[in-house]
């Protein structure tokens, strides 16, 4: 999975991330799952909180799978 934050005023696609990935590169490191966001969750002293961002893709996917059914 990949978080991605775009600069004001950019836009792309998921698809337009695959691609410029299948550029650099090998087909296996190809982020399956693209999201954009405005920020990352963040520490108090400014530091990504990585568990966070998992356990948001991991509800997300769930929430996915079960519309699906």
């Amino acid at each position: 999975a990949a978080w991605i934050r775009l600069r004001h005023g950019q836009q792309s696609s998921a698809e337009e991330m695959r691609e410029f990935c299948g550029a650099k590169l090998s087909h296996f490191k190809i982020p399956r799952y693209i999201r954009f966001v405005d920020n990352f969750p963040m520490t108090v002293t400014g530091k990504i909180q990585k568990f966070q961002m998992r356990m948001q893709m991991l509800e997300s996917m769930d929430a996915s799978a079960t519309d699906e059914k």
